[in-house]
């Protein structure tokens, strides 16, 4: 991790919540709530190809469906 991405991601003794991509810290996550539907806004570090976004939004829905059962819906928002 560069020392840009450490000063993003810590906080003292936080850490935020993070998307690795083959294995590199690119993004930063959290999860929201706006009524009924759950949020997960997928903030990147860096650019992420085309591909990688697809990856990380179908992850975020993965974790939707985990950490928020309760919600009528989901959405992922990579910004």
């Amino acid at each position: 991790m560069t020392d840009g991405v450490r000063r993003r991601v810590c906080d003292g003794a936080v850490v935020e919540p993070t998307v690795l991509v083959d294995g590199q810290v690119a993004a930063v996550w959290k999860l929201r709530r706006d009524g009924d539907r759950a949020v997960v806004e997928v903030e990147p570090l860096g650019r992420l190809a085309g591909p990688e976004r697809e990856a990380v939004a179908a992850e975020g829905l993965r974790l939707l469906r985990f950490a928020a059962t309760d919600a009528a819906d989901h959405d992922v928002r990579v910004g």
